[in-house]
């Protein structure tokens, strides 16, 4: 689940554009995620974009830190999104703050907790 914590801070959801989705698939930097929460919300590939990298005509201004690329199952690719990495307190909405970290604990009630829901609004870019 995505919980409250003192790891990383991330910057999102954003949507994903398709040209950045395509230069990430084509240059074969998506991989399975092999991490059962993420597996369970139906994202079939993940990957990463370096800080600031320059890629698919995007300047890398929407990543100064990096991201994490999360694309979802054919039938769900409206959820694909990024999370760019931020070394800041995020404010406003579409951010998360407090840090952020995965964890596969059950939630109350003995509920798997769900890492990043479906039914987060991704903003454009």
């Amino acid at each position: 689940a995505l919980c409250a914590g003192t790891g990383l801070v991330f910057a999102g959801p954003r949507s994903l554009p398709p040209p950045l989705l395509e230069a990430m698939r084509s240059q074969k930097r998506l991989q399975r995620p092999t991490i059962q929460p993420l597996l369970q919300q139906g994202i079939a590939q993940f990957g990463w974009i370096r800080p600031a990298e320059r890629i698919a005509g995007f300047n890398g201004s929407g990543w100064p830190e990096g991201a994490f690329v999360y694309v979802y199952a054919d039938e769900h690719y409206s959820f694909n999104c990024l999370f760019a990495l931020s070394w800041r307190e995020p404010k406003g909405s579409g951010e998360i703050g407090g840090g952020a970290s995965i964890s596969s604990a059950p939630a109350k009630g003995g509920e798997q907790k769900r890492c990043l829901p479906r039914s987060l609004k991704c903003l454009p870019m």
